[in-house]
C-alpha cells in the first residue's frame, strides 16, 4: 500500500469510487470520494492523526499528551473540545467551546475500581452521582442535584436493580421528594 493508490468500485454503471492514498509508515494520506471531495490527513512524528482537511468543510486539528491520549479537537466551525484524564487514563472532563463561552461539558468522578461514580454537567451545575452493588445483583442509584449558591434547588433520587446482571430492569423510586416514577420491564 506504501505510496500506492487504492481505489474500491462497486455497484457497476454507478460512480461509487473511492480513492485511497498511503504514506510509508501506511497511514492514510487521503480519501477521494465519488464526488470529488477530498480528505486529507497529516500525522505527527508518532504517527497520531494531527489534521484531516476535507476540501468541503475545512480542518479539524487534533492534539495529545504524552500518553497520546486525545486532548484537543480543533474544528473549522470554531467550536473546540478540550479533554483531560486522571493518572490511569481515566476521562475527567470533557469542554465543548466556541472561544471562551462553554457549549456543553462534563467533569466525571470515579471510585477505586474504576466505576464511574459522578458527573457534573458543566451547563446547569447538575451533578449525578452513582454507586453499584456486587457483580451478581447490581444496584444503580442515580442522584440527581444541583445548587444555587449553597442552596439544593434540586434533589433526585432514584434505583435501577439488575437481577443477576440480566434480569428484570426495575426503576423504583425513593421516598425522596421530587421522585415520581416506577418502571418495570419485561426480562430481557
Amino acid at each position: 500500500l506504501i505510496g500506492t493508490t487504492t481505489r474500491y468500485t462497486f455497484l457497476p454503471g454507478f460512480n461509487f469510487q473511492n480513492g485511497y492514498t498511503y504514506d510509508a509508515a501506511s497511514n492514510r494520506t487521503s480519501l477521494t470520494a465519488p464526488d470529488g471531495s477530498t480528505n486529507t490527513y497529516n500525522y505527527d512524528t508518532l504517527n497520531r492523526l494531527a489534521t484531516l482537511t476535507n476540501s468541503l468543510t475545512g480542518q479539524f486539528g487534533f492534539g495529545y499528551d504524552a500518553l497520546s491520549r486525545r486532548t484537543q479537537l480543533t474544528r473549522p466551525n470554531g467550536i473546540n473540545t478540550n479533554y483531560s484524564y486522571d493518572s490511569v487514563s481515566r476521562l475527567l472532563s470533557v469542554l465543548h467551546q466556541a472561544g471562551s463561552t462553554t457549549l456543553d461539558g462534563a467533569s466525571y468522578g470515579y471510585d477505586f475500581a474504576g466505576n464511574r461514580t459522578s458527573k457534573t454537567n458543566y451547563l446547569n451545575g447538575i451533578t449525578e452521582g452513582y454507586t453499584s452493588g456486587n457483580s451478581s445483583h447490581r444496584a444503580f442509584v442515580l442522584v440527581r442535584t444541583q445548587y444555587s449558591g449553597r442552596a439544593c434547588t434540586l434533589r433526585r433520587t432514584c434505583f435501577l436493580l439488575v437481577s443477576g446482571g440480566r434480569g428484570f430492569p426495575l426503576l423504583v423510586p425513593s421516598s425522596s421528594p421530587g421522585v415520581d416514577r416506577r418502571f418495570n420491564h419485561k426480562r430481557w
